[in-house]
């Protein structure tokens, strides 16, 4: 996929979304809107629940060496954030999470994480969607 490609498809995906605003939150609804549960974790101390899930589904891996990844299979849609990453990171990782599924990457496996193109593109995705928003913002262009 090109550049140009990818800057259509963050087009498609802001006015799909109603993005008009870049954040934490705005994102998390979209990805919410496209069917996936965002689950906050930890390193070292989980929820029950949240544990539970991890353990379930073998997650543990991912957990121990990711600041963000998506689950999906027959059962389940799930984007996972590191609960203690800084707003602005959590930002970057979720908009790449997002990139991942939007642009189709869920085909055909549960965890993202090891195709170099398609890391490629997720990151080309956040890029042409974090720094729009924020030239948008900016009063010298």
């Amino acid at each position: 996929m090109t550049n140009k490609e990818i800057k259509k498809y963050v087009q498609s995906f802001q006015k799909e979304y109603k993005l008009t605003e870049i954040n934490y939150r705005t994102l998390r609804k979209a990805c919410e809107e496209m069917g996936y549960t965002v689950i906050e974790f930890n390193h070292i101390f989980n929820e029950k629940d949240v544990q539970t899930l991890i353990t379930s589904l073998n997650l543990d891996d991912c957990i121990k060496h990711s600041r963000g990844f998506t689950y999906a299979n027959e059962n389940y849609r799930m984007v996972f954030i590191h609960e203690d990453l800084s707003d602005e990171e959590k930002n970057i990782v979720l908009a790449h999470e997002a990139g991942h599924i939007f642009l189709g990457h869920l085909n055909t496996v549960p965890v993202l994480g090891k195709d170099v193109k398609e890391e490629f593109e997720a990151n080309e995705f956040v890029h042409f969607l974090l720094c729009k928003s924020r030239l948008k913002n900016c009063k010298a262009f």
